[in-house]
């Protein structure tokens, strides 16, 4: 559910919005703990996994869609229609064609799975709630689930992945380990060390994002700060695509921070003394649980195999460098694109995605690593298109809003935009609503403001100089 939208009255009420985002978070974990801790299973399963949207649904009709026809009925600025409010449209018209084409149930929950960002993105387009408080929500919520990563990766052991994510066929999912790694990977309270990894990565530019945007320097040291739990949570993630996107939309937001700062060196000291050390206590803890052997593994395996290689390779253990998880990757995208091309209008919705009806096997879906070939697969070449221009333009909108007017919410969509970029690239994590909604949140909270003509700047109150 629209964890903001229960807050529009009370828009800068942060800690409640903190609690509602620690519950998004964290119900990935709690269906779990109802499933294997206390046998809900079937219909009862269901409800309780797909309460969120009936909520936001209900929500949406009784408090969103009056505020919006109020709005457009007063010419208020905010109804201006801006590129991603369209590209919101399309996707609504996609997932609407996809299911009236095919209708069933396994259409129906990834139609809800789909739009529920679209909700959130509602939500804060129409200026319910401020940007700022939206950011200082996910990031509070971000820490919190970033602390329960790096205890559970350190100390829970596999016997907490059996308990919670294993079966009969699998007690122990591959996801959750690697090659050459020492102990399980970092989940937190999410369904995967993939999806933890996006959501801690995220957060960490959003805390980037928040110092670069500030001349005050107990904020800028406070958000600071919280870089020294995320990028250690990230680093034992040990998702390699997710940090290699984190990196690239660091740079990109600190880059936009700095360009827009009327006082440039004032601003890199502070910056520098917060992310250096952070990223390096962050590499320390990679480096010890065999972070090394993973990297080089790595590329050991793409120049064994290259993108072209056979999808028939078996997934090795370890043996002669080759890791398999790689291979795994590689065999996937390969799969996933031929599929693509043999089925241009997509194989339809329900059947793509690991999230299937309570009882449905697995290995009935397609689970393709990468969200553009699974949006292709799901709603043909124009989902695929898509896809790629909603990242585009949230790169673009973000950019804009940080060189206009020095806002947070600018710099840190930019930089989010490229991680999203480059992990959905090779994995499917932006089909998870839980995530999808980060970018989409900074994205409506960009256009809130611009529309606005006010910058969400986390300085407008109080800017004294650094000293």
């Amino acid at each position: 559910v629209s964890k903001q939208l229960s807050l529009s009255g009370l828009p800068d009420n942060g800690l409640l919005s903190f609690f509602y985002d620690s519950q998004q978070s964290a119900w990935a974990l709690a269906v779990r703990v109802l499933e294997r801790d206390h046998g809900v299973s079937g219909s009862a399963l269901v409800i309780a996994s797909a309460w969120k949207e009936l909520a936001l649904a209900v929500l949406l009709v009784v408090v969103v869609v009056p505020h919006v026809w109020r709005v457009m009925r007063e010419q208020d600025v905010r109804s201006r229609v801006r590129a991603l409010d369209v590209l919101a449209l399309v996707l609504v018209l996609l997932v609407t064609l996809g299911v009236a084409s095919s209708p069933g149930l396994g259409e129906l929950n990834q139609a809800r799975l789909l739009l529920f960002p679209l909700g959130i993105y509602s939500v804060l387009r129409v200026g319910l709630l401020q940007a700022r408080r939206v950011m200082q929500a996910l990031l509070a919520s971000g820490i919190v689930v970033a602390l329960f990563g790096i205890v559970q990766a350190s100390t829970f052991g596999l016997d907490w992945v059996r308990h919670y994510f294993g079966t009969d066929q699998v007690p122990i999912p591959g996801t959750f380990t690697a090659t050459f790694l020492s102990g399980p990977r970092a989940s937190g309270t999410l369904g995967s060390p993939n999806e933890f990894a996006f959501m801690v990565g995220a957060c960490a530019i959003i805390a980037i994002g928040m110092v670069v945007s500030t001349d005050h320097r107990r904020t800028t040291v406070a958000y600071g700060s919280s870089l020294f739990v995320l990028l250690p949570a990230l680093a034992l993630s040990f998702s390699r695509s997710t940090v290699i996107g984190f990196a690239l939309g660091a740079i990109v937001a600190v880059i936009l921070g700095v360009r827009a700062a009327p006082d440039r060196r004032s601003l890199v000291a502070p910056l520098a003394a917060t992310l250096i050390p952070a990223i390096l206590l962050a590499s320390a803890m990679y480096l010890s649980r065999g972070g090394a052997a993973v990297v080089t593994g790595t590329i050991d395996t793409v120049g064994t195999l290259g993108p072209s290689s056979s999808t028939g390779i078996p997934a090795s253990s370890g043996e002669g460098g080759i890791d398999s998880s790689t291979v795994g990757h590689i065999t996937s995208l390969t799969d996933g694109a031929r599929l693509l091309a043999s089925n241009p209008l997509g194989i339809g919705l329900g059947k793509v995605g690991s999230h299937g009806l309570p009882g449905e096997a697995i290995d009935t879906r397609h689970v393709v690593e990468s969200w553009y070939l699974s949006m292709g697969l799901a709603l043909g070449l124009l989902g695929l298109v898509w896809s790629m221009g909603v990242v585009i333009s949230m790169a673009l909108s973000g950019a804009r809003a940080a060189v206009r007017g020095r806002e947070a919410a600018g710099v840190a969509l930019a930089g989010v935009a490229v991680l999203t970029g480059v992990v959905s690239f090779l994995l499917p994590t932006m089909l998870e609503p839980q995530l999808a909604m980060v970018p989409w949140a900074l994205a409506a909270g960009v256009s809130a403001v611009a529309l606005a003509g006010r910058p969400d700047q986390l300085s407008n109150q109080e800017s004294p100089q650094r000293n």
